[in-house]
């Protein structure tokens, strides 16, 4: 649950963000193309992750990207008025929504069994 929160609370901010003239300035196609590049780099992830899960494990795979995707509010806090922050959210951003059927089904499933 707190993961789609995250997206949701995610890509408001970054609606805010992105549009706001004293940080980005950018307009409404730009943003769009932000979002389009940010789906395309979830869709990765969304088959990168589960892969590097069956190679590594789990436990690994979930802390080594949920640590990914904790550098983006710290690069939107440290680094507010800078494009840098946008690169970062939009490479990271994406990693919570993809890591979900990882341990919503498949941790609670093979543990149970």
């Amino acid at each position: 649950m707190a993961c789609v929160v995250w997206l949701a609370i995610g890509y408001c901010l970054l609606l805010d963000h992105c549009m706001g003239e004293k940080i980005g300035g950018f307009d409404i196609e730009t943003i769009g193309i932000i979002i389009a590049v940010m789906g395309f780099i979830g869709i990765f992830y969304a088959f990168m992750i589960p892969k590097i899960s069956d190679n590594i494990g789990r436990k690994p795979t979930l802390l080594i990207f949920y640590f990914l995707s904790f550098i983006v509010p710290l690069s939107m806090f440290f680094f507010p008025n800078s494009s840098v922050a946008l690169i970062i959210f939009c490479l990271f951003a994406s990693i919570p929504g993809c890591m979900t059927p990882l341990f919503m089904a498949v941790i609670p499933t093979r543990n149970v069994t």
